[in-house]
């Protein structure tokens, strides 16, 4: 059997993904591997019926235990987890980049996990958002689109030292059902930069055995795995093909890392776990465990593997590089490692807990080195690498004066990547590279191109991003357009959606706790509703002050369009000069289901930024009801003369 070679020696600044095991004290070898970036350590409490001394004796000694040099995580599958004991195990922490603490738990109801959808934080069960927001507040907050990486024991963002606050949720990768932009703002807005999501086993299976929340639709339907095949033999469908990826499991991970990135979320892939390899003792056919593993021979069109014996676990799972399934597990991390090379956000995780049984600590030690060898290869190896490739950026229409931004990110081929980006020159007929983005590190430029601001001149500007891997393969995006529009100082806008388009009038970049929104399709076009009637009740806005700023533009009309359902009213609530609330007069809501707008007329915007994080004004909605915003505009109104002396 040919293992890979491994460089130890290590420049902290290259761009290979972190690799992670998580496990408890018993297999040293694991956490002295030099092929380890992280050790992870779980911590057990069963909540009211331990004391909490005992959680916080445990937490004290994984943070006080040797570090072999690395970072360290400590998690918790939390469902009893206090938000006290939360700040009694952080008050225990060193906030140096070396200390971690990745809080998993199921945010919502047992159901919304793996059998129904996330659709925002009302989806969240209120224990759940408390605990969130107890992580959120000692989180380093993360610049969208940077680049994490080790230097010795701690992890650094952008060159900076970080500490990783996370949360997580089972199935966001194997249900198709959760809006993950939607998952992800909650976690952005309340100040969690870590998460924590598995590929498959057990948690696949979970979402493909249960039926749907409030349909009758099964799970299988919309569950997705890394291999091709949509059910264990338990279910209808097809058995998996091991041997056969599934691109539409890869484009849902590569989407969700993407979406992440942009928030400044780490997000922690894992791999494989070893309670998807546990045949339980007493629950033989036990939902999620090794009846419905792909790797289970009864669900797989290779026919392997099996249990044999009294074992717990397969025992040709740690056959490595020269057995079947080490081909299978070959193939399969090939293509994790080349979909997510291009992003700067991700630890990937070789096998939750696997706690020295798999089957033997020197066996799985020895396994683990070949998985992150395979890792670290960037996908090479044995078997062919997928090619080099780029994604397309979007084109943008922009009005002069606003940023622009486009990304492009590459995927395949081998080893890192460098981009450089290009505009085309009808002076000299061909394509120029421009000058660095802001988001770039040093030595390579990188998949962000951001403009600050743009020039009337630079509409029709054609863009395109060249990237480059270590074996000189060479893609190019396909061009993205910029389009500048001009458009009257005396007027501000913004189109709401799920990517609000505007200019000069924005929501704030954190939506107020009584003011989350969520993008939705309704009356033929795109809006946004607040998020859970009980709690967010408005909908708030910010003008740019170099538009209006206290009380520069006293004079404005502003004009709502809204979607008519429901009973009750619609209020602006205006930052005006003698209060930061002042009120207009209630709209009435008719029940006509149609789209409908109200102009107020404004006489004392003051505008100064003295309402819930910085907006200027907001639109309430009574009764504790769903409404939908679909645009505002503000028009300033010209000035009346001033008075003659005569």
């Amino acid at each position: 059997m040919t293992e890979e070679t491994h460089d130890e020696t290590r420049d902290p600044g290259r761009e290979y993904p972190l690799i992670l095991s998580a496990n408890d004290e018993e297999n040293e070898a694991i956490q002295a591997s030099p092929r380890i970036d992280l050790n992870a350590y779980h911590l057990l409490w069963n909540g009211e019926q331990e004391p909490v001394e005992k959680v916080l004796r445990q937490a004290e000694g994984y943070f006080s235990r040797p570090d072999h040099g690395k970072p360290v995580i400590v998690s918790s599958d939390g469902a009893p987890m206090w938000r006290a004991v939360i700040r009694e195990i952080q008050d225990r922490m060193r906030f140096d980049g070396s200390q971690h603490f990745e809080h998993f738990d199921r945010p919502t109801n047992r159901l919304q996990g793996m059998r129904g959808k996330i659709e925002g934080v009302h989806s969240f069960v209120r224990w759940a958002l408390y605990r969130v927001d107890t992580l959120g507040r000692r989180a380093s907050r993360l610049a969208p689109g940077g680049r994490l990486t080790r230097d010795g024991n701690r992890l650094l963002w952008n060159g900076e030292p970080i500490t990783l606050m996370g949360f997580s949720l089972y199935g966001m990768l194997a249900n198709t059902r959760h809006d993950l932009r939607a998952y992800l703002d909650v976690l952005h807005d309340r100040g969690i930069n870590f998460t924590r999501e598995w590929c498959f086993d057990q948690w696949t299976a979970l979402a493909l055995r249960g039926k749907l929340q409030g349909s009758g639709e099964p799970g299988y339907l919309t569950g997705l795995s890394p291999f091709v095949g949509n059910s264990p033999a338990s279910l209808p469908g097809t058995p998996y093909d091991l041997e056969h990826l599934n691109d539409d499991f890869f484009a849902h991970l590569r989407r969700f890392v993407r979406l992440a990135w942009e928030r400044g979320i780490v997000v922690q892939v894992s791999l494989f776990d070893r309670h998807g390899l546990r045949r339980p003792k007493n629950h033989p056919n036990e939902p999620g465990r090794w009846a419905d593993s792909p790797f289970n021979a009864r669900n797989n069109r290779q026919d392997f593997l099996t249990i044999e014996g009294p074992g717990e676990h397969p025992v040709a799972w740690t056959g490595m590089g020269g057995s079947e399934i080490g081909r299978v597990q070959r193939a399969y991390l090939q293509r994790v490692v080349q979909e997510l090379r291009g992003f700067g956000n991700v630890i990937l995780e070789i096998m939750n807990e696997p706690r020295g049984t798999l089957p033997d600590r020197p066996t799985e030690a020895r396994w683990h080195d070949w998985v992150a060898d395979v890792l670290r290869s960037g996908g090479g190896g044995s078997g062919e690498p997928r090619p080099l490739a780029i994604s397309a950026p979007r084109s943008q229409t922009v009005y002069a004066g606003d940023p622009a931004s486009f990304i492009a990110i590459g995927s395949g081929g081998s080893g890192e990547y460098s981009y450089r980006w290009q505009s085309w020159s009808p002076i000299a007929e061909t394509w120029v590279e421009v000058p660095a983005s802001p988001k770039t590190f040093p030595g390579h430029d990188g998949p962000y191109l951001d403009l600050p601001e743009v020039h009337p001149e630079q509409d029709g500007t054609r863009f395109r991003c060249r990237v480059r891997d270590s074996a000189e393969a060479e893609a190019v995006s396909p061009e993205a357009l910029l389009t500048v529009e001009e458009e009257p100082v005396d007027r501000v806008w913004i189109e709401l959606g799920e990517i609000d388009e505007g200019r000069g009038l924005r929501r704030p970049p954190r939506e107020p706790g009584n003011g989350k929104s969520l993008p939705v399709e309704i009356g033929g076009r795109p809006a946004r509703r607040n998020a859970e009637p009980g709690r967010h009740d408005r909908m708030y806005f910010r003008v740019d002050d170099e538009w209006a700023f206290a009380g520069s533009r006293p004079r404005v009309d502003i004009t709502v369009e809204y979607f008519d359902r429901g009973t009750g009213f619609l209020e602006l609530q205006y930052d005006g000069q003698r209060s930061n609330f002042s009120l207009g007069e209630r709209v009435r809501l008719e029940g006509s289901d149609t789209w409908k707008a109200h102009t107020w007329r404004v006489y004392d915007a003051h505008f100064g930024n003295r309402q819930n994080h910085g907006a200027d004004l907001r639109i309430f909605r009574s009764r504790k009801q769903i409404f939908y915003l679909g645009s505002l505009l503000i028009d300033a109104l010209p000035r009346p003369a001033p008075l003659s002396d005569s």
